[in-house]
């Protein structure tokens, strides 16, 4: 279930907050807002000219809403979103709708950072108070 992968340290330091999004009360441990990425998306064998060095480029630019680092000190990406969604099982396949773009921003932050770790992957959903992990 993509929503109750969030650990529960995270989870209840996220619900103890007065406000949502909760981003306000994470203080310290907030890394970057609105932070804008870049990434060359990765060419497959189809797109490659068979005689050519030259590859076209392609690439994929968006801001990361929030990057913060969980209570045992991983990256997290955050990506806010106000759908509408009305079970858990509305929620989750809404949830994966939006892996492509979790997979993007996780691999733009590994890259560009060089990390060893990838982050995690948050959706949160912003009108329902839930926070979804559909890459976990």
């Amino acid at each position: 279930n993509a929503a109750c992968a969030v650990p529960n340290s995270t989870r209840a330091a996220l619900k103890s907050s007065e406000q949502w999004p909760p981003s306000p009360s994470l203080g310290e441990r907030v890394v970057a807002r609105e932070l804008p990425v870049w990434l060359a998306s990765e060419q497959s064998p189809s797109t490659a000219a068979a005689d050519d060095d030259e590859v076209p480029l392609e690439s994929v630019g968006g801001s990361i809403d929030l990057v913060y680092r969980d209570p045992d000190g991983r990256l997290v990406v955050v990506d806010y979103k106000s759908d509408r969604v009305g079970s858990s099982q509305d929620l989750d396949a809404r949830a994966q709708q939006y892996a492509p773009q979790g997979e993007r921003y996780v691999r733009a932050l590994s890259e560009g950072l060089a990390l060893a770790t990838p982050p995690r992957f948050e959706l949160w959903f912003l009108r329902e108070g839930a926070i979804a992990t559909p890459l976990d």
